[in-house]
């Protein structure tokens, strides 16, 4: 089986560099819904073996070329803003041949229109706001790590 180009020159020209999105994140006063994700990937196995990656989304906003890494939301085990490598995606394989896609019917769009993402934070902020109603944190805190 072939793999899949995860990665087009012309969606390299896209994407903006980290530079360039923590510049659009001061215009956007840290307002992380107004994010703009460009490429989306994803593993096509949503039911798998305990201890692999199954049912896994990456969200990428920004390129670092010279690193060959992708920032953006990673919807994993747990869901979070973070670094991920180009190569790091096209080695991972859970049977066989099978490994990440990119979604070819995705079109760029903002964070706050992608629906795992809007689940995601919602229950992150039910949880933060139940902790601190619960006296287990000092405040809530939303922030883009």
């Amino acid at each position: 089986m072939k793999n899949m180009m995860l990665l087009t020159k012309a969606l390299e020209k896209k994407l903006p560099s980290f530079s360039e999105l923590l510049k659009e994140l001061e215009k956007l006063d840290s307002n992380s819904d107004e994010i703009t994700a460009y490429i989306k990937f994803f593993t096509p196995f949503p039911r798998c073996m305990w201890g692999t990656i199954c049912d896994w989304r990456w969200y990428a906003v920004a390129w670092d070329a010279e690193t060959k890494a992708f920032y953006g939301w990673v919807d994993g085990i747990e869901s979070e803003w973070g670094w991920f490598s180009l190569e790091e995606i096209k080695s991972i394989r859970v049977t066989g041949e099978l490994g990440v896609e990119r979604d070819l019917s995705f079109t760029p769009k903002k964070m706050k229109d992608i629906d795992y993402y809007v689940q995601r934070e919602i229950h992150n902020i039910e949880k933060r706001i139940g902790e601190y109603e619960a006296g287990e944190n000092d405040q809530p805190r939303i922030t883009i790590e």
